[in-house]
């Protein structure tokens, strides 16, 4: 038979993996949510299932922004074709860089490599000079993961080298699972607040 981690053990891990105290705190709801969880599915307390369902949510939601507030990072890298700046376990590189001309725009396309720790990533963003207006935009390139986003933008060119914009977003998607989390909490008390009404 396996024992199952008492609450304060798995607090007691959150506090010796040197996590923020915003974080120590944010992270005992959802896992103390879980641990509720389990009596009322023993007791099929369907309504309070919902609730402590959407508190789950809640606490993945508010580790999310708590995380995305805290440990998201940017950098700002100034290179040349070929060369790298190397960040705090961060390598941006400028692989290539594209000039063309589509419709109503010329646009000038970067193809930069991003690595973070042993994950590459290549992003390809772009700035775009509209023809009509005169109007320059730049269009950010994105790759989500479940721990961090990263994004990536071109600024201005110096002679030979570019400005190049990498924004570290932790935690982002955690922001969005919590929200459907509590979405599909409220749903499951509403559909059982139904129920009742029927049978009465």
């Amino acid at each position: 038979m396996i024992n199952q981690p008492k609450l304060s053990e798995i607090y007691f891990w959150i506090s010796a993996n040197n996590l923020s105290a915003s974080l120590r705190l944010r992270s005992v709801i959802p896992i103390k949510a879980l641990y509720n969880l389990k009596d009322k599915i023993r007791k099929k307390s369907f309504f309070a299932i919902g609730g402590l369902i959407s508190h789950f949510g809640a606490g993945v939601l508010a580790l999310g922004i708590t995380g995305t507030t805290t440990l998201s990072k940017d950098y700002i890298a100034n290179v040349k074709v070929g060369e790298s700046k190397k960040f705090d376990g961060v390598i941006v590189s400028l692989e290539k860089l594209h000039t063309g001309v589509e419709n109503n725009y010329n646009f000038l396309k970067a193809e930069v490599k991003v690595k973070i720790k042993d994950k590459k990533y290549l992003f390809y963003p772009e700035k775009r000079k509209f023809s009509n207006r005169g109007m320059v935009t730049v269009e950010t390139a994105i790759k989500h993961t479940l721990l961090y986003d990263v994004m990536v933008a071109i600024g201005n060119i110096d002679g030979e080298k570019i400005m190049i914009k990498v924004y570290k977003k932790s935690m982002v998607t955690w922001i969005w699972i919590g929200a459907f989390i509590m979405f599909l909490g409220g749903f499951i008390s509403s559909l059982y607040r139904l129920r009742n009404r029927k049978k009465q």
